[in-house]
């Protein structure tokens, strides 16, 4: 814990006026925006272009193994080619998938487009090192936290939005209209990143050797055991996500039978409580510990999806959500490669920053190997035994990961510093 540390208003102004951080914020700020108003509607999107729920579980599944494939390589060049070129190629192929999604007309179209966007997350060690390059070491958490608020503020709304449009609009003619839009979107960002975004990457010719000259395999050797210890985590608390992260809309709208609307208004409800609780959640772990916070935060998530099954109407829904988007807002949330805040702040706790990018890719290759097949497994479960099947499963499967991590994680460097 750190002694007469300075007031949370000071440490955001310090964080925001890296350049840096304003760009990537600014560009990620509008892709969330305009993202997230289909996004929430992709499971019912491809069911509509005439999957069933199992093709919905195994176009996903490819998606996960391409995840798979391509963090190390993206690890990789983030330490060889530099942070900024990786974040722009990780745009392009952004754009190159929503293209496919603009233009698909049956549900295998949308495969290589999942491909696509799972390829365009070789930027996330990339992205989380240059943000952690640029930030005092002391503020990770806050700013990891601080900077997904500004990002996701949007999602109070999109998901509701785009719930409206797509009511009355109808679902592909909506999502169609929104692709459009995220096009364009993507391409600012592009422009954006490519004058404004400051390399942090120099390396001298000596550690360039060293680099070089270092396999892979020699690389995951030298793990630490809380490297490896987090990596197993996040993937068998992945495996649980992603047996119902496909099938939540689904399950919501036709067993408890809720409108596009109103699932949108529950995304609304969960962005807001996590929005609020976000900055706090970043400055109490950076006081009480990374590994404190992250339980604190696994712990509503994993109730919340229980909380599925008992679901009778939006109001039950509502509770739900609310308490997802709680254990969301505190930071150890697994959506994206690296996780939410408290993930990626622990992360960069047990990583020199010479080969961080390569580290994250690694423990982001360890997570989707663990977690690769889940959506195919729920949506077996989900059609041929029962639809609150998976979220069982999906329980019972994260309950034994907190167990895990308050028995096995050690305390990092930062937690045990006086």
């Amino acid at each position: 814990m750190h002694k007469d540390s300075p007031g949370t208003l000071s440490v955001l102004r310090e964080i925001f006026k890296t350049r840096n951080v304003s760009v990537l914020t600014t560009t990620q700020t509008l892709s969330m925006i305009i993202g997230t108003l289909w996004t929430p509607f992709q499971a019912l999107y491809i069911l509509e272009l005439g999957a069933s729920k199992q093709d919905l579980g195994l176009i996903f599944t490819i998606q996960s193994f391409t995840e798979l494939l391509i963090q190390i390589p993206g690890g990789i060049l983030a330490d060889r080619w530099g942070r900024k070129k990786v974040i722009i190629l990780s745009v392009f192929l952004r754009l190159l998938s929503t293209l496919i999604f603009f233009f698909a007309f049956h549900w295998i179209h949308i495969a290589p487009a999942l491909i696509l966007t799972s390829a365009s997350i070789i930027s996330a060690p990339a992205s989380s090192a240059l943000l952690a390059e640029s930030i005092r070491k002391e503020n990770v958490s806050t700013a990891f936290a601080a900077i997904r608020t500004i990002t996701e503020f949007p999602l109070i709304f999109t998901s509701l939005i785009g719930g409206v449009v797509i009511d009355k609009i109808g679902l592909i003619q909506g999502v169609k209209t929104m692709l459009i839009a995220y096009v364009l979107v993507n391409l600012v960002s592009i422009l954006l990143q490519w004058i404004y975004i400051t390399e942090t990457v120099v390396k001298t010719p000596l550690e360039e050797e060293k680099i070089n000259r270092k396999g892979l395999l020699q690389d995951i050797k030298e793990l630490s055991g809380n490297i490896w210890v987090l990596a197993i985590i996040m993937g068998i608390s992945t495996f649980a996500l992603r047996l119902i992260s496909s099938y939540t809309v689904v399950y919501a709208t036709e067993v408890i039978g809720l409108s596009t609307t109103q699932w949108g208004l529950l995304g609304a409800i969960a962005n807001l409580t996590a929005i609020l609780v976000s900055i706090p959640g970043g400055r109490i772990s950076d006081s009480i510990g990374r590994k404190t916070g992250v339980i604190l935060s696994r712990i509503p998530m994993t109730l919340a999806t229980l909380g599925y099954t008992i679901s009778k109407n939006f109001t039950h829904l509502a509770i739900v959500r609310t308490l997802n988007g709680l254990g969301s807002g505190i930071g150890a949330d697994l959506y994206g490669t690296q996780g939410g805040p408290l993930w990626q702040a622990l992360i960069v706790e047990y990583t020199p920053s010479s080969e961080r990018g390569k580290i994250m890719g690694i423990i982001g290759t360890i997570k989707s190997v663990l977690s690769a097949p889940a959506s195919w497994i729920g949506g077996y479960l989900y059609e041929k035994i029962s639809p609150s099947t998976p979220f069982w499963a999906s329980f019972l499967i994260d309950s034994l990961a907190i167990l895990v991590l308050v028995t096995l994680l050690k305390p990092s460097q930062y937690d045990t510093e006086e």
